[in-house]
């Protein structure tokens, strides 16, 4: 993003967000955060939610909402932000990973379940089977709120729901592109996700 565009982006966020996103050390990271906020601006303009960015509250685990009938959760990874969102209050959760080949996976050993490591080990692409399972438990922390203060180990990714308490979690993959991972989750059993591919030039006007 250049300069000028990123002055421009700034300028339709609310000051108060500006320390904030500037305090992140890494370009990368400042511009995801922005992109972020903007496509959550968009999101409420498309459903004419009657609140501002300047309304998100945070829970006690600083997860991010509105008091209203709007749910949204962001995620951001590589050269992708991901802004999903729902015109209710049932809880939503994505995530993004771009997948890394030379990743370690003994080095997540711990946060996955047998049946996960079993899943991983008899696939013929364990580093995407992996980065499958990651961000459907990813997706399910957000979704429910408690984010890394929920162990990600009991999240158990091999079946077509997921039960944490007296909640079940559905998810759904979105296909992004090939060297890309990215799951949706919600408690609505047959929901269904509308795509829209957004620009910077799209997020300006």
């Amino acid at each position: 993003m250049k300069d000028k565009i990123w002055l421009e982006c700034l300028q339709l966020i609310p000051n108060k967000y500006h320390a904030e996103i500037n305090k992140f050390r890494f370009w990368e990271r400042r511009q995801s955060s922005l992109i972020g906020k903007l496509l959550l601006k968009k999101a409420l303009n498309f459903f004419s939610v009657d609140k501002t960015l300047l309304d998100i509250k945070y829970t006690t685990y600083k997860k991010p909402y509105l008091e209203d009938d709007f749910s949204f959760s962001i995620s951001h990874s590589g050269e992708f932000v991901v802004c999903a969102f729902t015109p209710n209050k049932e809880p939503i959760g994505v995530d993004i990973e771009k997948i890394e080949r030379k990743i370690d996976l003994n080095n997540f050993s711990s946060v996955l379940t047998k049946r996960e490591k079993n899943s991983i080990t008899q696939s013929r692409e364990p580093i995407t089977t992996f980065y499958n399972i990651w961000t459907i438990k990813e997706a399910v922390s957000k979704a429910d709120g408690r984010g890394l203060n929920l162990p990600l180990n009991t999240i158990d990714t091999c079946q077509n729901y997921i039960s944490l308490g007296t909640k079940k979690w559905y998810y759904k993959p979105i296909s992004v592109e090939d060297n890309y991972k990215c799951n949706i989750t919600t408690t609505c059993k047959d929901f269904e996700v509308k795509l829209k591919l957004t620009t910077i030039s799209e997020l300006l006007e």
